[in-house]
C-alpha cells in the first residue's frame, strides 16, 4: 500500500490524503483553484480544491495514446508534470528491464486531459546506462528546458532538452546524484546512497534537488536533499558534499505508521505562506507489499 501524504509545517490534517496504491505522484494546478494529480500506472487523473480530498475525474491517456504506448510496454512509471508554452505535459517512464526503458512525453491543451502521445524523449539503450530513463523531472528556467533523470542502478543524470521539451538538445549525460554501483548488486544499491526520484524546487535563489534512496520494499526508503545556485551546477548538502558523491541531507525517514516515505511530488505554498509537499509511503494499516 503506497498512499499519498502531505508534509507541512503548520495546520493539522489526517494522512494519508490519498488512501490507495498511488506511488510516484505528480501534481499541477490550473490557476482557478483546482489541483490535479496522477501517479504510476496513469490509471486516472484526480482533482482537488483543498489538497486533502481527491476525486477521480477521468482517464489520463486518450485511446490512441494508450495504443501507441502499449506497443512498447504496458508499464507507466513515475509521471512528471510540467507546463511548456500552452501545453500541459506529462513525462512518464516505460520500463521493460533496467537495460530497456524509455521516457515519453504526453500532452494536452487542457489540464484535465486526456493526454496525447507526443514523442520519445530518451531511450536508455542509446546510452548504455542502466535505469537512465526512469523517474524524470523536467524543469523550465529562463527559456531553457532541463531533464533530470535516472534511478538507483545508474544514478541521476542531467540533460538539456530542446526549447519545445520534445527531444534532447545535449546528448552527453551529466551525473548529478547517487553513487554509481558499477554492477548489478541490488543489495549494495539499496544499502548505499544510490538515488532516484529527482524533484527540483527553487527558493531564495537556490535550486533544491530532492532524491530518494533505499529499498522501496518497506521501511528502508527515505528522502534526501542538496542544493545548487544553478540547474547546471553541483548540488551539495549542508556539509558541502556533492550528491554525485553520495552526499545528501536526510529529510524524511520511516516511523511505525508510515514506513518508507519518499519520491516526493510537487511543493505548493498556501495563502499564509506555508509550504506543503506531497510524497508517497507505505501505510502500516495495510499489509506489507511491494510498490
Amino acid at each position: 500500500m503506497s498512499g499519498i501524504f502531505l508534509l507541512a509545517a503548520a495546520p493539522t490534517f489526517e494522512n494519508p490524503v490519498i488512501r490507495t496504491n498511488w506511488p510516484d505522484p505528480t501534481f499541477w494546478q490550473d490557476g482557478s483553484g483546482n489541483y490535479y494529480g496522477v501517479a504510476s500506472g496513469l490509471a486516472e487523473i484526480r482533482m482537488s480544491r483543498d489538497w486533502l480530498r481527491w476525486e477521480p475525474i477521468g482517464p489520463v491517456e486518450s485511446a490512441s495514446c494508450r495504443s501507441n504506448l502499449n506497443a512498447f510496454a504496458t508499464t507507466r512509471w513515475a509521471p512528471d508534470f510540467v507546463k511548456i508554452g500552452d501545453e500541459y505535459r506529462i513525462y512518464v517512464t516505460q520500463f521493460v528491464t533496467s537495460d530497456t526503458n524509455r521516457l515519453v512525453c504526453l500532452s494536452s491543451k487542457v489540464p484535465t486531459g486526456p493526454f496525447e502521445f507526443r514523442s520519445v524523449v530518451l531511450d536508455n539503450r542509446d546510452f548504455g546506462i542502466r535505469d537512465l530513463a526512469i523517474d524524470s523531472e523536467v524543469v523550465v528556467d529562463g527559456g531553457r528546458v532541463w531533464l533530470f533523470t535516472g534511478s538507483v542502478a545508474g544514478g541521476v543524470h542531467r540533460f538539456e532538452l530542446t526549447a519545445d521539451g520534445l527531444a534532447l538538445k545535449t546528448r552527453t549525460p551529466v551525473h548529478v546524484a547517487g553513487l554509481l554501483p558499477g554492477d548489478h548488486d541490488r543489495k549494495w544499491i539499496y544499502s548505499h546512497p544510490c538515488y532516484e526520484g529527482a524533484y527540483l524546487y527553487r527558493r531564495d535563489g537556490w535550486w533544491y534537488l530532492f532524491v530518494s534512496a533505499g529499498s522501496i520494499a518497506w521501511d528502508g526508503y527515505h528522502l534526501c536533499c542538496g542544493r545548487s545556485r544553478t540547474l547546471d551546477g553541483d548540488f551539495v548538502d549542508s556539509k558541502g558534499v556533492s550528491l554525485a558523491k553520495g552526499g545528501g541531507d536526510t529529510l524524511l525517514v520511516s516511523n511505525e505508521t508510515f514506513p518508507g516515505p519518499g519520491h516526493n511530488g510537487e511543493i505548493f505554498t498556501d495563502r499564509e505562506g506555508r509550504d506543503y509537499m506531497f510524497f508517497h509511503s507505505h501505510w502500516s494499516a495495510f499489509p506489507q507489499d511491494f510498490i
